[in-house]
């Protein structure tokens, strides 16, 4: 076999392969002659002769392969083809095994052209190497018609190591076999490397071999692989090898990376600036080489060896391994290149297998290349079914695909596409025809001679799901929060659950308190509608097909079924026209919602899925059980709004019915009072003359307790009035308005009356001067004393004022400082002169009615002070 890339050309002196090749190429042509005169002729000189010959047909089939060729080759391997010479080791110069593509028999195939004598570097069968020399040219038939190809090739190993007797070119062809050798081996560099130190040194018959590599500071080499014919003798050299590192131009190593070339060194232990040199001479080293790896002026490691012999320097010896630098370098790069690739490649599946998005790469074809597993998860296709179909076919919805094809033809012409490098939201199609909403993002991948397109796309369905809830709840909130008609606001809710969370929603309220039983139906189909209403008219007490409600209605708690078989629908409906009636509602997936007022159910809500794939999970549970709570408080707000309504109704009327009888207790009452005083006054007045002390003390009692009632009766009315006034708000002058007070109460002429800084406020004149004037006439009267003082003062406390009456009269116990705001409540024993005990129930009512507060703060024999705050306006 032949290959078209020389291992090394042949040197001047090869004289014997000179002739070898010679004696070849005129066996070639005999042969040739032969073949084309004689078939029986042509056989018997193919089996007799010395040289290899391999013989194929047109289409690169195997016909022959001689004894000679079996025997060269250490084997028989015939392959059926030309394709598939894999079986055959050769090498390139850099040691990459040749392709079936690199034999010069294939090229023949191709060309239909003879190809020169080549030597080129093979493995045997089994196991050993060799160098050939071989020609290939095409075979014609008689006609001049193609008819195939035939190689000769001969072994001219023995002439390599025969060529000199010093063995120096031995040496040099025992290297490169060496090194191509390992090369060809090597799946990696770390395991190339050190099998290459040691391969050198044993081909060259040397003791030791180092390998140096940068460091990682990048100032300095570092001793890395070792090798040693004898470990226990070169143990000590190899420590100090290991120990040492040499910067850019110290050292063998560092003189090698400084000046990029090999360098042999005669004599270690006398070499200047050896650093090894009482080491080397220790163990005896005659002589030292190293030489540089590189790949593209790039140093990749430094290589040295040591031998125990005396060894001159051989200047071939040493462009053999300056070649066979390069040679190792460009296998490193190779390979670290390959290492790059599938690192690559490898992280690319990695990403790309492990990516929670779709990734679907196709051809300019629209076929699939690439789907990931996140597309088998989203489209239902296994990868296997879809490599190489029609990606539109696949997952494009079938109203979109001419206009998806249109697209793609657009990009083969111009480059450009309307959705290229943007993300937009679009619609696919899963395996069982399910549409479904997606974001994708397209992005084109040019390469020499092909163009490509990856997606990266998303399932968005519980994305636009969520969103579609959130505006539900929402509009929801929105609705029901805008009328406390309860019965609108629902229906109103049922029908914008329909179809955004359910085919079919139905809100029941039994009969609550004063409300009476209410029922809404919504279904976005009318023809099932129509059928839900007949169910619900011709089986209206169906207690069996009410259960999931009956049992919502008694726990309160929601029932959530998935999904609805024929197996439970068969168990819940035995009659056969209920049964078909149900069925043609089609329910698949159903969620009741309770419907509460504080602990108390009072409806439900039922939701009902009729579409194919639309099952209720936890997220849809979720959103329904916030929508019957929102529903749940517009029930209870409507509920108490009612309820506060005729509560204010009837608070109306009792406080019309109880002015009503103020004002009829306060007429009824004071004409028998009246009449009586005007008789009490007659009687003393008619007696006079003859009334003993103790009659007159009796009509004065009389008239007093006449009085007292008539100062209740007012009391009453007052009270009764109070917050009703109906006067406008006006500038008031307090002090002005005090002093009114003061001279209507005509105070004793002992008494005191101090009025401090007073201000300007806008408010309702009468009710304030109705506070003040109870507040000064109470002082005055509780002080019991003749030198009765008696104080106001007022203080700006923000939004309001804050006023204070105080007096120095005997106080107010502590225990009784709460119970005097009570109606009619009194302190000490009454008499004719003490008022009726609702005064301060009047201030505290007028006060409390404009949000103002009052108190008093008092202690037994220091006075009181009643304060209040009035707002400023």
């Amino acid at each position: 076999m032949t290959v078209t890339d020389d291992v090394r050309a042949p040197s001047a002196d090869e004289s014997a392969a000179r002739a070898a090749v010679a004696a070849l190429e005129a066996d070639v042509r005999r042969l040739t002659a032969l073949l084309s005169d004689d078939q029986r002729l042509a056989d018997a000189v193919i089996e007799q002769c010395p040289f290899g010959i391999l013989v194929c047909d047109a289409d690169g089939r195997f016909l022959r392969q001689n004894p000679a060729a079996t025997a060269i080759w250490a084997g028989r391997a015939t392959p059926g083809s030309v394709a598939e010479w894999g079986v055959y080791r050769a090498f390139h110069t850099d040691g990459r095994p040749f392709a079936a593509e690199d034999w010069a028999m294939a090229q023949v195939l191709a060309e239909r052209r003879p190809l020169p004598p080549r030597e080129v570097h093979i493995q045997r069968f089994d196991g050993t190497h060799a160098t050939l020399v071989a020609s290939s040219a095409p075979l014609l038939a008689a006609d001049g018609a193609f008819a195939g190809a035939l190689t000769v090739f001969v072994d001219v190993t023995r002439l390599r190591v025969d060529e000199d007797a010093s063995g120096l070119p031995s040496r040099r062809l025992a290297l490169r076999y060496a090194v191509t050798s390992v090369l060809a081996e090597a799946d990696s560099v770390a395991a190339a490397l050190p099998r290459l130190v040691e391969e050198i040194a044993a081909s060259l018959g040397w003791a030791f071999g180092a390998q140096w590599l940068v460091d990682e500071t990048g100032a300095a080499l570092r001793c890395g692989t070792v090798w040693t014919a004898d470990a226990a003798a070169f143990r000590a050299f190899e420590r100090a090898t290991r120990e040492h590192r040499y910067p850019r131009g110290v050292g063998l190593p560092g003189r090698v990376w400084a000046e990029s070339r090999p360098i042999w060194v005669p004599d270690p232990v006398s070499e200047p600036g050896f650093t090894r040199a009482a080491d080397a001479a220790a163990h005896e080293l005659r002589a030292a080489f190293a030489f540089p790896v590189t790949h593209l002026g790039e140093l990749v490691c430094v290589l040295e060896f040591f031998t125990t012999a005396s060894q001159a320097p051989d200047a071939e010896l040493l462009a053999t391994l300056d070649s066979v630098g390069s040679q190792i370098g460009q296998f490193i790069a190779r390979h670290r290149a390959l290492e790059a690739v599938a690192f690559s490649e490898a992280l690319t599946a990695s990403v790309v297998g492990a990516a929670l998005d779709c990734v679907i790469t196709s051809d300019a074809e629209g076929r699939v290349i690439e789907f990931n597993p996140a597309a088998e998860r989203t489209f239902g296709y296994r990868r296997a079914e879809v490599l190489g179909q029609d990606m539109a076919d696949l997952i494009v919805p079938p109203q979109h695909r001419a206009a998806h094809r249109a697209g793609m033809a657009r990009w083969l012409v111009t480059g450009e596409g309307a959705i290229l490098g943007r993300r937009i939201e679009i619609t696919a199609v899963r395996k069982g025809g399910e549409e479904f909403p997606i974001e994708i993002a397209v992005l084109p991948l040019d390469v020499p001679g092909a163009r490509f397109a990856t997606a990266y796309l998303r399932d968005i369905t519980a994305r636009r799901r969520a969103d579609e809830h959130q505006r539900l709840l929402a509009e929801a909130a929105e609705r029901l929060a805008a009328s406390i008609d309860y019965e609108k606001t629902l229906a109103e809710v049922a029908r914008l659950a329909v179809p955004t969370l359910a085919d079919w929603c139905i809100i029941e309220l039994p009969a609550m308190g004063n409300f009476a039983a209410w029922r809404e139906v919504v279904h976005h189909d009318a023809a099932k509608a129509a059928v839900a209403s007949q169910l619900q008219a011709r089986y209206p007490e169906s207690r069996r097909s009410r259960r999931g409600v009956e049992q919502v209605m008694a726990t309160g708690k929601a029932l959530h079924v998935p999904v609805v078989d024929d197996a439970l629908m068969d168990r819940y409906h035995t009659d056969p026209v209920q049964r078909e009636l149900i069925a043609a509602l089609e329910v698949r997936s159903v969620m009741l919602m309770p419907l509460k007022i504080g602990a108390d159910v009072v409806g439900t809500m039922s939701l009902v899925s009729s579409r194919p794939g639309r099952v209720y999970d936890h997220d849809d549970l979720a959103v329904a059980e916030e929508l019957a709570r929102r529903a749940s408080v517009a029930i209870e707000t409507s509920r108490l709004f009612t309820e506060r309504e005729r509560l204010v109704r009837a608070l109306e009327r009792t406080n019309a019915d109880l002015s009503q009888f103020a004002y009829v207790a306060s007429h009824d009452l004071r004409a028998p009072l009246r009449g009586i005083g005007n008789l009490a006054a007659w009687i003393e007045e008619d007696l006079d003359p003859v009334m003993t002390p103790d009659t007159r003390r009796q009509l004065g009692l009389m008239r007093g307790r006449v009085e007292r009632m008539e100062g209740l009766i007012d009391g009453m009315l007052r009270y009764a009035r109070a917050g009703h006034e109906g006067e406008p708000p006006e500038e008031v002058d307090v002090a002005a308005l005090l002093a009114e007070a003061i001279e209507l109460l005509a105070p004793p002429s002992g008494a005191t009356v101090e009025v401090g800084d007073m201000p300007t406020l806008t408010t309702q004149r009468v009710p304030l001067q109705q506070v003040l004037m109870n507040l000064v006439g109470n002082a005055l009267k509780y002080a019991k004393r003749e030198d009765a003082v008696v104080r106001v003062t007022a203080r700006d406390a923000g939004a309001a004022w804050e006023f204070a009456v105080s007096d120095n009269g005997p106080g107010i116990p502590e225990q009784h400082q709460d119970r005097i705001w009570a109606i009619f409540h009194k302190l000490g024993a009454t008499s004719d002169k003490e008022s009726s005990g609702i005064g301060l129930a009047v201030v505290k009512k007028l006060v409390e009615q404009r949000d103002g507060r009052v108190w008093v703060t008092s202690a037994p024999g220091e006075g009181a002070t009643f304060t209040f705050t009035w707002p400023k306006r």
